[in-house]
């Protein structure tokens, strides 16, 4: 498939838009599995991030950002397709209660796909939660896993956060 061509810099059209940047507080370009901080206009392609697993506590009412440490930054264009999100974890409890886990672009809206099950065992209760954002504005977002409980305090075991775009 043939891409339009560049656009050309308003008001000048000897100057072409090649691509987007995002740096860090240091002024270096961030390309990781965490961060998708560089894309070009006419070379797209598609990408995963992903974060660690890792475990976080939370008593907090849901939904609400499990912790700042399971967000991806990502840049998009304004003609991107869909960007998909999922989030998973092993989830542990001190009392019963309704858990919640979704994924929220930019906030703590959940995206279509949230669940909000009830755990009544002492057992682990692996749970996910995949969604799409689309029609995202041109330029930096973060994905990130939301949660929560309405008792006691949840545990996310091994929470992770997986994003994947095609460029």
């Amino acid at each position: 498939m043939r891409r339009a061509p560049p656009p050309a810099k308003s008001g000048d059209d000897t100057r072409s838009l090649i691509g987007m940047v995002y740096t860090n507080a240091s002024g270096q370009f961030q390309q990781s599995t965490l961060v998708r901080g560089v894309i070009t206009w006419l070379n797209r392609r598609s990408y995963v991030l992903t974060t660690a697993n890792a475990n976080y506590a939370t008593s907090s009412a849901y939904f609400s950002e499990v912790s700042t440490s399971l967000r991806l930054y990502f840049l998009v264009w304004r003609d991107e397709s869909d960007v998909t999100v999922s989030a998973a974890s092993d989830l542990t409890y001190t009392d019963q209660c309704n858990a919640g886990i979704g994924v929220g672009i930019d906030g703590t809206t959940p995206l279509p796909g949230y669940g909000v099950p009830l755990l009544n065992n002492g057992n682990h209760n692996w749970v996910a939660a995949p969604a799409a954002a689309a029609g995202l504005s041109e330029g930096l977002h973060y994905a990130t896993v939301l949660g929560g409980t309405n008792a006691g305090t949840l545990t996310y075991n091994n929470a992770a956060l997986t994003l994947r775009a095609a460029g």
